[in-house]
């Protein structure tokens, strides 16, 4: 287990697991990508240093939709927490998808055939985030057939998340997504019987070993809420109050 550095989200659902897939979702600027890549980066290193385990073919991988990844955040935490940002960015891989095709073919195709070219082996793998290009799928399409366009794509989205979970698996990495906080219905007769909180439904609720909600209860606060959605170990339901800092998450107390 890898540390998030703040100990209610560790309690909260485990910290970081190598072999497994980690979902996070909420709406914007409450601190996702914070907790699926910053952290996870700074924390992994950190540790696999600390061991004597850091090796020159250890990297990290993400993928990026929505230009949102921060190279300055990534500065902060890594400064926060006494990490070599210089030795970091050096084995720093940053992918950028804009379509849903770009995004699979990144993850079924080129960056496995990267791996394995150049010898390298993952730490972490994030997708952040993973839905908005499948969302974008739809934009423009008549407001009749966006379901139909939808349906068509899920399996491949789907495709996606095991990619990920076999990749994680693969090389015994961490591995996250990032998801849009937003009413979705789901797809086959059995799930449209209940709207999920965030897109792509069932596989985001039931693969990933923890689902993780971040949102801001008071929009005029400075404190976000993180609520366990799900977690294959674990009773869900529990929320921790944190407010973003510099170093990344602290409780409320």
């Amino acid at each position: 287990m890898y540390t998030t550095f703040c100990r209610a989200l560790d309690k909260l659902f485990g910290g970081y697991l190598e072999g497994e897939l980690l979902h996070i979702f909420g709406p914007g600027k409450a601190g996702k990508t914070t907790l699926a890549s910053y952290l996870a980066i700074a924390s992994i290193y950190k540790e696999k240093k600390r061991r004597g385990e850091l090796r020159p073919e250890h990297c990290f991988i993400i993928i990026n939709t929505d230009r949102g990844f921060s190279i300055d955040r990534l500065i902060q935490i890594c400064e926060a927490h006494d990490v070599d940002f210089e030795d970091i960015q050096s084995r720093l891989y940053v992918y950028t998808a804009y379509s849903f095709k770009t995004q699979s073919r990144l993850l079924f195709y080129d960056i496995p055939e990267f791996l394995d070219s150049q010898n390298k082996k993952p730490l972490l793998i994030s997708v952040d985030p993973i839905t908005i290009t499948y969302r974008r799928e739809w934009k423009g399409v008549p407001r009749d057939r966006v379901l139909l366009v939808a349906r068509e794509l899920r399996p491949e989205l789907e495709d996606q998340v095991y990619t990920l979970i076999r990749l994680a698996g693969t090389y015994n990495c961490v591995a996250t997504v990032v998801n849009i906080r937003r009413s979705f219905r789901g797809m086959s007769e059995e799930e449209r019987k209940r709207t999920y909180p965030f897109y792509g439904g069932a596989p985001f609720e039931y693969l990933p070993y923890a689902t993780i909600e971040l949102y801001k209860p008071d929009i005029e606060s400075e404190e976000i809420e993180a609520r366990l959605w799900f977690h294959r170990w674990k009773r869900a339901g529990a929320r921790v109050r944190l407010v973003i800092t510099e170093k990344g998450f602290e409780e409320v107390t």
